[in-house]
Protein backbone atom coordinates (compact mmCIF):
# COMPACT_ATOMS: atom_id res chain seq x y z
CA UNK A 1 0.00 0.00 0.00
CA UNK A 2 1.50 3.44 -1.13
CA UNK A 3 1.86 6.59 1.36
CA UNK A 4 -1.28 8.71 0.80
CA UNK A 5 1.02 11.73 1.43
CA UNK A 6 3.15 10.72 -0.90
CA UNK A 7 0.85 10.44 -3.01
CA UNK A 8 -0.86 13.41 -2.89
CA UNK A 9 2.55 15.46 -3.62
CA UNK A 10 3.21 13.25 -6.44
CA UNK A 11 0.03 14.48 -7.88
CA UNK A 12 0.81 18.45 -7.10
CA UNK A 13 4.07 18.08 -8.79
CA UNK A 14 2.42 16.18 -11.72
CA UNK A 15 0.02 19.66 -11.46
CA UNK A 16 2.52 21.94 -11.02
CA UNK A 17 4.65 20.03 -14.23
CA UNK A 18 2.19 20.71 -16.58
CA UNK A 19 2.08 23.83 -15.51
CA UNK A 20 5.88 24.80 -15.95
CA UNK A 21 6.22 23.13 -19.15
CA UNK A 22 2.87 25.14 -20.40
CA UNK A 23 4.61 27.88 -19.44
CA UNK A 24 7.90 27.16 -21.39
CA UNK A 25 5.70 26.07 -24.37
CA UNK A 26 4.22 29.97 -23.78
CA UNK A 27 7.85 31.08 -23.92
CA UNK A 28 9.19 29.50 -26.88
CA UNK A 29 5.90 30.85 -28.31
CA UNK A 30 7.19 34.10 -27.99
CA UNK A 31 10.37 33.82 -29.23
CA UNK A 32 8.99 32.64 -32.10
CA UNK A 33 7.29 35.96 -32.93
CA UNK A 34 10.37 37.89 -31.99
CA UNK A 35 12.62 35.65 -34.44
CA UNK A 36 9.53 37.18 -36.78
CA UNK A 37 9.75 40.57 -35.62
CA UNK A 38 14.18 40.48 -35.70
CA UNK A 39 13.41 39.07 -39.55
CA UNK A 40 11.40 41.66 -40.52
CA UNK A 41 13.80 44.37 -38.90
CA UNK A 42 17.20 42.12 -40.18
CA UNK A 43 18.41 41.82 -36.64
CA UNK A 44 20.50 38.98 -35.65
CA UNK A 45 19.41 35.81 -33.65
CA UNK A 46 21.86 35.91 -31.12
CA UNK A 47 21.80 39.07 -29.46
CA UNK A 48 24.65 39.09 -26.45
CA UNK A 49 23.80 42.14 -24.19
CA UNK A 50 20.22 40.38 -24.39
CA UNK A 51 20.89 37.22 -23.16
CA UNK A 52 23.04 38.35 -20.59
CA UNK A 53 20.19 40.30 -19.18
CA UNK A 54 17.94 37.70 -19.43
CA UNK A 55 20.34 35.18 -17.45
CA UNK A 56 21.02 37.51 -14.79
CA UNK A 57 17.89 38.09 -14.26
CA UNK A 58 16.97 34.05 -14.11
CA UNK A 59 20.08 34.05 -11.13
CA UNK A 60 18.43 37.07 -9.47
CA UNK A 61 14.75 35.51 -9.85
CA UNK A 62 15.81 31.67 -9.10
CA UNK A 63 18.35 32.95 -6.36
CA UNK A 64 15.58 35.15 -4.51
CA UNK A 65 13.10 31.76 -4.09
CA UNK A 66 16.58 29.89 -2.85
CA UNK A 67 17.61 28.05 -5.93
CA UNK A 68 20.92 27.70 -6.49
CA UNK A 69 22.70 30.14 -9.06
CA UNK A 70 24.47 27.33 -11.07
CA UNK A 71 20.92 25.43 -11.90
CA UNK A 72 19.27 28.50 -12.74
CA UNK A 73 22.40 29.17 -15.27
CA UNK A 74 21.60 26.03 -16.46
CA UNK A 75 17.78 26.11 -16.99
CA UNK A 76 18.50 29.84 -18.84
CA UNK A 77 21.45 27.76 -20.81
CA UNK A 78 18.70 25.30 -22.22
CA UNK A 79 15.83 27.41 -22.80
CA UNK A 80 17.70 30.11 -24.46
CA UNK A 81 19.24 27.74 -26.68
CA UNK A 82 15.73 26.50 -28.28
CA UNK A 83 14.51 30.08 -28.54
CA UNK A 84 17.71 30.45 -30.69
CA UNK A 85 17.14 27.00 -32.37
CA UNK A 86 13.58 28.30 -33.06
CA UNK A 87 14.73 31.43 -34.74
CA UNK A 88 17.47 30.01 -36.90
CA UNK A 89 14.90 27.70 -38.28
CA UNK A 90 12.52 30.17 -39.16
CA UNK A 91 15.11 32.31 -40.84
CA UNK A 92 16.39 28.76 -42.42
CA UNK A 93 12.71 28.04 -43.77
CA UNK A 94 13.46 31.29 -46.11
Amino acid sequence: MSDPILETLRREIDRVDRELIACIARRLTLSAEIGARKQATSESVYQPQRAAAVQENYVRLGTALGLRGEFMQDVFRAIHAESCKIQRDRLNRL
